[in-house]
């Protein structure tokens, strides 16, 4: 069987201060909580670009394998 899996990231316009992190799944106040703008970065046109491998290692150490 194969399963296609699609991801799918927001753009957050800059400044992000979100009080709920989709990319590792922890409300502000939770044990463990990152905030979105250390995900990633904005680049020279405001859209936020998300550093991927940061948040696979985040998500690795709160929730294992």
């Amino acid at each position: 069987m194969n399963v296609k899996i699609i991801l799918l990231y927001y753009c957050y316009p800059e400044p992000a201060k979100c009080h709920y992190n989709p990319y590792i799944a922890k409300w502000k106040g939770e044990d463990g909580f990152v905030a979105v703008e250390e995900c990633g970065h904005y680049n020279e046109q405001g859209k936020f670009i998300l550093h991927k491998e940061k948040v696979d290692i985040i998500n690795l150490q709160l929730w294992g394998e």
